[in-house]
């Protein structure tokens, strides 16, 4: 599910890959033998999940980075959100992350989410805070992800970056949450292609 693989990381090593394309999971398993794989994240508990990692209920882990699928988010597509069978992969991977508890949590996806409304009726303590007006606001569907985050103890920031600005040859506009069990927010990603620094070397 995006930045090729999501996965589930203690210290250096990489205990999980989560990806349903079977030439990428091939690729995963000729790169890392010995990595725990799963398909379809909405078909495993956490439990389940935890031990495919190789990790006892309630083990440690430092970083879940992942990308949900994109197109139910994207001005490309018919911006259905949750409602999408691809876009409610995301309320499951948040799920995921308030249960494993992580040090860290990175979340990619695209521009779209900057502007997506709350598409589905979901009745929790965040949405119970607001009017009904609220959901269908541009944008209601990123404050929403980010509040069920902070819920779950989380420092959250977000930001948009071009892959351009960092090496890649191509433009491709990215959304990137951050997320953190400590009181000082994530550093925003500084580009250093244009910088004084970058021009020295």
């Amino acid at each position: 599910y995006g930045l090729v693989v999501s996965e589930m990381c203690i210290r250096d090593s990489i205990l999980l890959a989560c990806e349903t394309d079977n030439a990428c999971r091939r690729t995963i398993v000729a790169n890392e033998p010995g990595i725990g794989l799963i398909g379809d994240i909405r078909d495993y508990t956490v439990g389940e999940i935890l031990e495919y990692a190789n990790l006892r209920e309630n083990g440690q882990v430092d970083i879940v980075v992942g990308g949900p699928p994109c197109q139910a988010f994207s001005t490309a597509g018919k911006r259905l959100g949750f409602q999408d069978e691809r876009g409610n992969v995301f309320l499951k991977y948040i799920e995921v992350i308030r249960e494993i508890q992580p040090q860290y949590a990175v979340i990619e996806n695209v521009r779209g989410l900057f502007s997506s409304a709350l598409s589905i009726d979901i009745d929790d303590e965040i949405t119970r805070s607001y009017d009904l007006d609220w959901a269908k606001t541009p944008g209601s569907t990123l404050f929403y992800i980010k509040k069920k985050l902070e819920a779950a103890g989380y420092n959250v920031t977000f930001n948009l970056y071009n892959s351009a600005n960092f090496g890649s040859p191509q433009i491709r506009e990215r959304v990137v949450i951050t997320c953190t069990k400590s009181p000082n927010p994530v550093p925003y990603l500084r580009c250093l292609l244009y910088t004084s620094d970058a021009a020295d070397d």
